[in-house]
C-alpha cells in the first residue's frame, strides 16, 4: 500500500494474475478517520507492505498496531520524502 496526507491506495494480490486496487480519499476526514478507512480496507491480511511519506506511514502504522495487535505484518516499504 501507499499513502500520503491525501489518499492511499491498496493493492489486493489474492491469487489473480493482477492485484485489485482500492484509491482511498482522505477529503475534509481528518486523521483518525482517514486512517482508519485505510486500516478497513487492508483488511486481515498477512503482510502489509507500507510506502509512504514518514509521519503518514508511522501514524498508520501505529494505528495498525493498535487495533490489530499484529506489528509483525507490516513490512516497511520505504518513504517517499
Amino acid at each position: 500500500m501507499s499513502l500520503d496526507r491525501r489518499s492511499a491506495q491498496v493493492a489486493h494480490f489474492e491469487g489473480a494474475d493482477r492485484p485489485t486496487i482500492a484509491t482511498i480519499d482522505r477529503g475534509t476526514d481528518g486523521s483518525d478517520p482517514y486512517l482508519l478507512r485505510v486500516i478497513h480496507e487492508v483488511g486481515d491480511a498477512d503482510t502489509v507492505s507500507v510506502v509512504g511519506s514518514d509521519p503518514v506511514r508511522l501514524a498508520f502504522e501505529r494505528k495498525y498496531v493498535a487495533i490489530n495487535g499484529r506489528p509483525e505484518r507490516l513490512r516497511d516499504a520505504g518513504s517517499e520524502g
